[in-house]
């Protein structure tokens, strides 16, 4: 059972907070430390303060999970010396990219979780999840081959200049489709190029959504050829998994 912090110090801090976090930001940025004498509150209050963090609730288990893995690298000392000192990091964004390079396979969020943070939106044969991190392309990627689910330096590469989307089937989630809207590349979970004409073409739900949501592609995706798929129909027959 996981012990509970001391009554003298969390009268402690109520008291040095008192002046600058209302009873609910407190409260939040309590669950934030992972510690049981909350030794890291005076570094997250801080944060907080200088908006380097939010009250979102992802945010603080993430938070959490960052600062547990940080304790425990501290105390199997496998941190440099300047590192051990959690005041030396003065942002909350440069603690993390500090500590991402060490993580490894550590996950902290959920598959379902992960999910319900980047989903964009749920259409009537798919769910599309915007990856905006490389935890989120390597987790709801895992099994592919996907370069950017395997690889943080292509995540970058590719999210410094487009926004990659993953489309994932509703009636079986191994049907899984990687989107990069700026460069029209369409790849399923085999690693596969496909066209993403006949994707829009056989989901016009999710064509006349994306079109909206980015102005470009209306440039690069004939409607014309969305809308006459019927000429492809060998490449259908291949590729049932598109077409349910």
């Amino acid at each position: 059972m996981k012990k509970q912090v001391s009554i003298s110090r969390l009268s402690f801090l109520q008291k040095r907070y008192k002046e600058v976090l209302k009873p609910n930001e407190f409260g939040n940025l309590l669950q934030a430390d992972p510690t049981q004498n909350k030794k890291y509150m005076d570094w997250i209050a801080i944060q907080y303060l200088q908006e380097s963090i939010d009250l979102g609730e992802l945010t603080i288990k993430k938070v959490n999970a960052f600062l547990s893995f940080y304790d425990r690298k501290k105390v199997k000392n496998a941190l440099a010396t300047s590192q051990r000192d959690i005041h030396s990091f003065k942002t909350y964004q440069n603690f993390e990219d500090t500590l991402v390079p060490m993580l490894g396979e550590e996950q902290f969020f959920t598959t379902k979780e992960l999910k319900s943070k980047s989903l964009l939106e749920s259409f009537r044969n798919y769910n599309a999840y915007s990856l905006t991190t490389f935890e989120e392309s390597r987790i709801l990627g895992k099994g592919t081959p996907w370069c950017t689910s395997i690889n943080e330096d292509e995540f970058e590469d590719y999210t410094d200049r487009s926004k990659l989307i993953m489309f994932e089937s509703k009636y079986d989630s191994k049907f899984r489709f990687l989107f990069d809207y700026k460069t029209l590349e369409f790849k399923d979970q085999k690693g596969e190029d496909l066209n993403v004409d006949l994707f829009f073409a056989a989901n016009m739900d999710v064509y006349y959504f994306m079109v909206k949501k980015f102005k470009s592609l209306t440039k690069k995706v004939s409607t014309n050829k969305v809308l006459h798929v019927n000429s492809y129909e060998s490449y259908i027959e291949n590729h049932p998994d598109m077409y349910r």
